[in-house]
């Protein structure tokens, strides 16, 4: 397994740290958006001399707005993925929970386990192909990589055709 792969796990770990920050930031942007003047005065000047000029509001907002819509549609995404991904960490033995969790979460160096270290690969990759079929985004397809070539080979080759 690559580092790749193992970012990918990682992510999964994290994807309600994720979900919050991104409602943290649209929050911040909405108070900036709050924070600032949308008056305009034709004799105002900078400290240079320059005059000074307003974005106009009904951009500003339509800006928000698109943002708005944005950030729901990547939180919808993130908690499609969580829920998914929660439900097949809920399904392992707790040892197994705990070793995912402790390596991907915290970043403990535990010895890998390979075999669980795929099993959480393929389902994060499963999920994405999930993922990218419920909301209309490019699909790659899900392969379950394992020991055997010959079944690998036969997964890519049902791929393509």
């Amino acid at each position: 397994m690559d580092k790749l792969d193992q970012l990918l796990i990682t992510n999964y770990m994290h994807l309600n740290d994720k979900l919050q920050r991104q409602q943290r930031r649209y929050q911040f942007a909405e108070w900036i958006f709050w924070q600032q003047s949308f008056m305009n005065c034709p004799e105002a000047f900078d400290s240079n001399g320059n005059p000074i000029y307003t974005t106009r509001y009904d951009k500003q907002m339509d800006a928000l707005i698109d943002l708005e819509a944005q950030t729901n549609l990547n939180q919808q995404i993130l908690t499609f993925k969580r829920h998914y991904f929660q439900r097949f960490l809920h399904s392992l033995p707790t040892g197994d929970h705990a070793y995912l969790r402790a390596v991907y979460y915290y970043g403990k160096g535990i010895p890998n386990q390979l075999k669980l270290d795929q099993q959480a690969l393929n389902e994060c990759n499963q999920i994405e192909e999930a993922t990218a079929y419920r909301f209309g985004l490019p699909v790659t397809h899900a392969i379950d990589i394992t020991n055997d070539v010959n079944r690998n080979l036969r997964q890519a080759l049902e791929m393509m055709g």
